[in-house]
């Protein structure tokens, strides 16, 4: 039962570094317990996956600033179930996008 666990995630590891666009110290967002928060990939490994995941506060003048944070190593066969989001450069659009043709 251990081995057949470990086969799979070993797996899970290669299909993670192989065929991903994620890589070590990436930020991202991970959807858990039906809330999102922000996170960055501390480190891969063949077996499982570490995150840190920060929670932040909004301060009275609107900013947004981490507060804390926590620890998550997830097997890399459970990798499957979450919701990982990442965050797309920032683009510099056209101005005559923005506006229309009257």
């Amino acid at each position: 039962l251990f081995l057949k666990s470990s086969i799979e995630n070993l797996l899970a590891g290669l299909v993670i570094f192989i065929g991903s666009d994620y890589q070590e110290n990436a930020t991202c967002w991970i959807q858990i317990n039906g809330t999102r928060r922000p996170a960055r990939i501390a480190q891969m490994g063949m077996l499982s996956t570490t995150f840190y995941l920060y929670d932040l506060v909004e301060e009275d003048d609107g900013k947004t600033t981490i507060s804390g944070g926590t620890l998550m190593k997830l097997p890399n066969s459970e990798l499957k179930s979450l919701r990982i989001e990442r965050p797309l450069d920032k683009l510099p659009f056209p101005p005559n996008l923005d506006k229309r043709e009257k």
